[in-house]
């Protein structure tokens, strides 16, 4: 939905609605992604989870940082997804970075 600034209103600041900026959200950016089975690294620390998506970023290891899914309990309340083939690239590097995991998970997201 998007608001805009008439310009009759713009005097005094009133937003309303206009139809013809409205974007279907039934792709890209927004799309829900298909739930599939993934690899789940949750933390104690919210610097570890970070610490691993730098860690990740800089050896171009495909993964990205979601909320801990409610199945799971976790110190920070951030994970690290990934596939499940990349498991033991995954600890090896944070053995590598000093980056300390709270547990490793296999579940849908």
């Amino acid at each position: 939905m998007n608001c805009t600034i008439g310009e009759k209103d713009k005097k005094y600041g009133k937003l309303f609605w206009d139809s013809s900026l409205d974007i279907q959200k039934t792709g890209g950016a927004n799309a829900m992604r298909k739930k599939e089975q993934k690899l789940v690294i949750t933390f104690h620390t919210t610097a570890d989870a970070m610490a691993m998506e730098d860690a990740c970023r800089k050896q171009a290891m495909q993964g990205r940082l979601i909320p801990v899914p409610k199945e799971i309990s976790a110190g920070c309340g951030l994970a690290w997804c990934a596939d499940l083939e990349i498991r033991e690239d995954l600890k090896y590097l944070m053995q590598q970075a000093g980056i300390c995991g709270q547990g490793i998970y296999e579940c849908m997201v």
